[in-house]
């Protein structure tokens, strides 16, 4: 069944809200940077993210009309080059009026923050438009939308923002478009949405299988086309003009074998062993390949259990990579919200605090392994529980969310409601 196209109204009050709350969390989190250090430590600073400095380096270059060489090795830039684009005209600005940067030498105040602190805040609300249209898709009353809103911002954009990775949010927020549009059998514009997903933050192309399995077998190559030409092409420039590093940084990424920061993974050793500092990379390859695996074992299943696998697939990160931060959480326990929403057409109120035990948890950064188990394996468990429990409560097939007979068993057509 097509998607309706809502109306003008309609379409308004959901930016309205998203605006609101997204503006309300990067308010909050922009707070907490600028209080924490005077008010809690009596410190003289402010807590900006280490973070960064990574995305605003390679923005400065894109500024300068130099992107092929926004990958040189001091910046230890690793995504796509689009969020350098899109980071580029607040990084202008900072450097037209000279204010100071944190990086290469931190400051306590550093006053490029001032500009590209909320710059960086901005990327919560689209993400949150797309949670609101995604929900409300599900049948969720629009009394509830916004409740929900505040809850996702809590658990899913909040840690990206503590983390300052405006280019995470801006993943999810695409592929929730995209899953949006595969509902309605939108596939052209299902890929399109991936392709942008995919080039703010390559972890998003792990969703693009979910998509081809619901396509006829004629069509598929041109639409694994549309979604990841764009991100080809765009990483091809730099590739010609600066091979070394670029290759380095989007090929081969290293990673810091003793941060101080973060959980590290019980893998940590076996990663190290084998491959030395490009160990972040055995995880990668991994997950990658599970996609795939998982999307064809769960084509013909109904449509909460696919989302519960495309999230499956993307919470492997947080055994898979090294270290692990809260806001590699973030795209699985959105989908795990969305998986139960399609199932009961409710807010999920005990998985959403679950989720935010595990959110707050993984804040509290410790490389000790056992924390690693006794903590992250405890709440991953209940929240396994509180979804199979949520799903059981009422079968999705009752609600008419399996796939229709006679079609690929992809993220299914249900009714469209918002």
């Amino acid at each position: 069944m097509a998607d309706r196209a809502p109306t003008d109204e309609r379409a308004a009050t959901a930016w309205m809200w998203s605006a609101a709350v997204g503006a309300l969390a990067g308010a909050m989190v922009l707070l907490y940077s600028f209080l924490w250090m005077p008010v809690v430590h009596n410190a003289h600073g402010w807590l900006v993210p280490g973070d960064t400095w990574i995305l605003t380096e390679p923005a400065r270059y894109v500024a300068d009309g130099a992107l092929g060489y926004l990958y040189t090795p001091r910046n230890g830039y690793y995504a796509l080059p689009l969020p350098a684009i899109l980071m580029a005209p607040a990084q202008w600005v900072s450097d037209h009026y000279t204010l100071l940067s944190g990086y290469p030498f931190p400051v306590p105040k550093p006053s490029a923050w001032l500009v590209i602190g909320p710059w960086e805040m901005l990327a919560g609300i689209p993400a949150l438009h797309a949670m609101r249209r995604l929900a409300a898709s599900f049948g969720l009353r629009r009394a509830r939308l916004g409740v929900l809103q505040v809850l996702l911002a809590a658990v899913v954009v909040v840690p990206c923002e503590l983390w300052s990775h405006p280019e995470d949010v801006l993943a999810l927020a695409f592929v929730l478009y995209g899953i949006r549009a595969m509902r309605a059998e939108e596939h052209t514009r299902a890929a399109l949405y991936l392709a942008v997903a995919v080039c703010c933050k390559q972890w998003a192309v792990v969703a693009i299988p979910f998509l081809l399995v619901g396509v006829a077998p004629g069509r598929r190559l041109r639409t694994l086309a549309t979604s990841a030409a764009p991100a080809v092409l765009l990483a091809a420039f730099p590739l010609a003009v600066d091979w070394a590093d670029t290759s380095r940084a989007l090929l081969f990424p290293t990673f810091p074998e003793h941060l101080r920061t973060g959980h590290s993974s019980p893998l940590l050793p076996l990663f190290v062993a084998v491959a030395g500092s490009h160990g972040s990379m055995i995880g990668r390859v991994l997950e990658v390949l599970a996609a795939p695996v998982v999307a064809i074992a769960l084509r013909k299943r109904p449509e909460p259990v696919q989302l519960i696998g495309l999230g499956g697939v993307l919470m492997v990160r947080m055994v898979m990579e090294p270290v692990m931060f809260a806001y590699y959480l973030a795209p699985g326990l959105a989908l795990f919200v969305f998986a139960v929403l399609a199932a009961n057409r409710r807010v999920p109120w005990g998985l959403l605090g679950w989720e935010l035990v595990l959110v707050a948890w993984a804040q509290l950064g410790t490389p000790r392994t056992w924390w690693w188990w006794s903590g992250a394996l405890t709440i991953v468990a209940v929240i396994s529980v509180t979804v199979w429990r949520e799903l059981r409560s009422r079968p999705a097939e009752s609600l008419g969310l399996a796939p229709i007979e006679g079609r690929a068993g992809h993220l299914s057509p249900a009714a469209v409601t918002a």
